[in-house]
């Protein structure tokens, strides 16, 4: 389990294990439920808009309300934009 820290007197936040079984049946309900029409055109806009100057937040807003993925949006956003490496890596 990786190193996490909580605030100050706060509760300790939720750490997802990649292995969580439940929260993967959660992931494939939602996967079935979702409009696939939405689901492909949506992530197609941002990554149309994103190598401009267009602001990419409705882009953003509607994918997550159609139940895109965050990792469905980061693949689209890093075949466009690349991955961030530091320098002398």
């Amino acid at each position: 389990m990786p190193f996490v820290s909580s605030r100050q007197g706060g509760p300790e936040p939720y750490v997802m294990n990649a292995n969580n079984t439940a929260q993967q049946r959660e992931n494939n309900v939602v996967r079935t439920q979702r409009d696939p029409a939405a689901v492909s055109r949506l992530p197609d806009e941002l990554e149309r808009a994103a190598p401009g100057s267009e602001n990419l937040r409705p882009h953003f807003v509607g994918c997550l309300e159609a139940d895109v993925r965050l990792g469905e949006i980061c693949g689209r956003l890093r075949s466009v934009w690349g991955e961030y490496s530091p320098s002398g890596s």
